[in-house]
């Protein structure tokens, strides 16, 4: 079950990508053409890639990851390694980070046919989120780096 959810999250990754970086540059198109629909329905599209994301990251992390099942039992021990520190630590937290900006951004596009500033808004927090989530993957190059399709 572990190499199949695995798989999953790592496709899913690039769904989470592609509808951040398309939400982002439809936001900020909406704030200076004014055009908010494409904004509201991209952003949709980026908060349900990302919480069906999240969804099977929590299910990875908390019952089948045998690197998180262990660091959780050792934290200590955890902190003091890189590679552990980032899969305990550092990739949920920058994740559920970027989730909760993609989730304000949907907040302000769908009340962006309002308000022009709510646009520029919906705009910085999808490209805030699409950020973190950038840095916050586990790129292959990386030393706790992943394969790009697993």
């Amino acid at each position: 079950m572990y190499p199949v959810l695995l798989t999953t999250h790592s496709i899913v990754r690039w769904l989470v990508i592609a509808a951040g970086v398309v939400a982002a540059v439809h936001a900020w198109r909406a704030s200076s053409w004014r055009t908010p629909a494409r904004a509201s329905a991209a952003g949709l599209f980026f908060t349900v890639f990302f919480d069906v994301q999240l969804l099977l990251g929590l299910v990875l992390y908390f019952l089948f990851s045998p690197i998180t099942t262990v660091a959780i039992h050792h934290a200590g021990a955890a902190m003091s390694n890189d590679v552990i520190r980032f899969w305990l630590v550092e990739h949920p937290f920058g994740m559920i980070m970027a989730l909760v900006l993609a989730h304000v951004g949907r907040a302000k596009s769908r009340r962006a046919a309002e308000h022009q500033r709510e646009r520029r808004h919906a705009a910085i927090y999808f490209t805030l989120a699409v950020l973190i989530v950038l840095v916050a993957t586990p790129w292959p190059f990386m030393a706790y780096g992943r394969p790009l399709l697993w």
